[in-house]
């Protein structure tokens, strides 16, 4: 099989496919289009990025969940904990598969990949790191806070609120190193994901000169709203309670786009092979977070992809 990466950006109703042109270990280029696992991970041809083999367990996930909210209480933290759901496919048919997903999906960043050392990677992230409208001038998007549509009566939780305002504090913090940058916080508002939404604010980006791309995402990669805050901290955490590597899952796609580049996190995504799969789902915990609406989150936000490998299995 060859490799290659199959994308839509978000209100495009074509898809670019592209073959691999160079590999490292931190990266896969398909041309202009670049592809990142979740830091500390590699593609490596010698030990492949193994398909989960079982579901995360609840009783085990609300138990080191339980545990860390208590952590995260005392230290006024975030830590973005995921977990793994796992099956089987009776069908084989990725490509068809995809645009089944993505149809769902006309305005979120859809995407699949394959490559010998990642296996298959399928998703809909709503999650933009990184766009440049041109050289001088970008935006990235603060998002987290999630609830169903519906729920509340207009009025976000304070667990959600403060969750959200980790991660615009941490952009801002990250980003406040950077000589010669403008950083500008615009309203906070609603982001619509299928039949659940999230809180989301967009900073603005700006530079005299050309906007330095490479930094930016340095900086601010991975944001709290898939790791957490303070940052290493998290990681920490992240590595203690997590039972299987994420892999690509937090990671990056990063493609062209008109006079400028989007990168997206790879979010909503399930990792495959040709006989199993496993959808990786994640949510914010901080000090107010109660283990089973945290467990309710996950499966709100994996439906529609478990919907789809539901109908392949």
């Amino acid at each position: 099989m060859e490799s290659f990466l199959l994308y839509r950006l978000p209100g495009h109703d074509s898809f670019v496919r592209l073959g691999l042109t160079a590999s490292a270990g931190d990266r896969l280029m398909f041309g202009d289009a670049v592809v990142s696992p979740w830091p500390g991970h590699a593609f490596d041809a010698a030990s492949p990025m193994e398909v989960c083999p079982r579901s995360t367990a609840m009783p085990d996930y609300r138990s080191r969940v339980g545990a860390l909210v208590d952590t995260l209480r005392r230290r006024d933290g975030k830590a973005v904990i995921a977990r793994q759901i796992c099956g089987s496919f009776s069908r084989f048919e990725p490509e068809a598969m995809a645009r089944e997903y993505f149809s769902r999906f006309g305005d979120m960043f859809c995407f699949l990949f394959y490559h010998p050392s990642a296996g298959y990677w399928m998703g809909a992230s709503p999650e933009l790191l990184l766009h440049t409208d041109n050289a001088c001038q970008g935006r990235t998007l603060a998002l987290a806070g999630t609830r169903r549509i519906g729920d509340g009566a207009g009025q976000w939780s304070r667990k959600n609120i403060e969750e959200h305002r980790f991660v615009v504090r941490g952009i801002e913090k990250s980003l406040s190193g950077i000589a010669g940058l403008d950083i500008a916080v615009g309203e906070t508002g609603n982001f619509v994901y299928g039949a659940i939404e999230h809180l989301c604010t967009y900073v603005g980006l700006s530079a005299a000169a050309e906007l330095p791309v490479g930094r930016i995402v340095e900086a601010i990669h991975p944001t709290a709203a898939v790791c957490g805050y303070p940052r290493e901290t998290a990681m920490t955490e992240i590595d203690s309670v997590e039972q299987w590597p994420r892999n690509c899952y937090g990671g990056l796609v990063s493609v062209p786009d008109g006079d400028g580049v989007s990168v997206y996190v790879i979010l909503r995504c399930v990792h495959f092979d040709s006989e199993r799969w496993t959808v990786y789902s994640g949510s914010g915990i901080t000090g107010e977070s109660d283990p089973a609406d945290e467990w309710a989150e996950t499966e709100s936000k994996a439906r529609p992809l478990l919907d789809i490998l539901n109908s392949y299995s």
